[in-house]
């Protein structure tokens, strides 16, 4: 571990995701090496353009992997919203506005069931911190809905059904 202090990229206020990150909302903030993570930003030239496809609360830090140059769109007023991660195949089809239906694998022998039936907000296509790709889906319905189906993608026990934009 090495010893001193770091400047790195940490949120001054709420930033919602697809927001843009600015200097009325972010800036640097001194911590010990030994604490600052992999991928932490550490320049305020690092976020020009950027946007957060995760929310930020005040004091997280900013790490190249809660990026994006892409919009992410905001769920609407009264929906409950949550990540999935996507395969290739998904990410490439899927669109802000399709019908996705998330589907319970329980186990082998085991019929899964529909958990819930989402909206997709957004798509997001970014590379970690290591350089492999990665994507995930902004997706929103009713809170019971997000419930029921959160802990299932958690675990990564589930197939999503896409129907397309209506």
């Amino acid at each position: 571990m090495s010893a001193g202090t770091v400047k790195v990229a940490a949120a001054k206020e709420i930033i919602p995701p697809g927001a843009e990150v600015t200097a009325k909302n972010a800036g640097l903030v001194e911590l010990p090496r030994r604490l600052v993570p992999d991928g932490a930003v550490t320049s305020l030239d690092e976020l020009k353009g950027k946007r957060v496809s995760v929310a930020r609360l005040p004091g997280d830090l900013i790490t190249g992997a809660c990026l994006t140059d892409r919009k992410v769109s905001q769920i609407p007023s009264g929906a409950a919203g949550f990540f999935v991660p996507l395969g290739p195949a998904e990410a490439g089809s899927l669109k802000p506005n399709d019908l996705v239906a998330v589907v319970t694998c329980p186990g082998a022998g085991s019929p899964g069931e529909v958990a819930g039936v989402f909206r997709v907000a957004s798509v997001v296509q970014n590379k970690s911190d290591v350089g492999e790709a990665k994507a995930e889906a902004l997706l929103y319905g009713d809170e019971q809905s997000v419930v029921r189906a959160a802990p299932w993608v958690k675990d990564g026990h589930f197939r999503l059904l896409i129907r397309g934009g209506m």
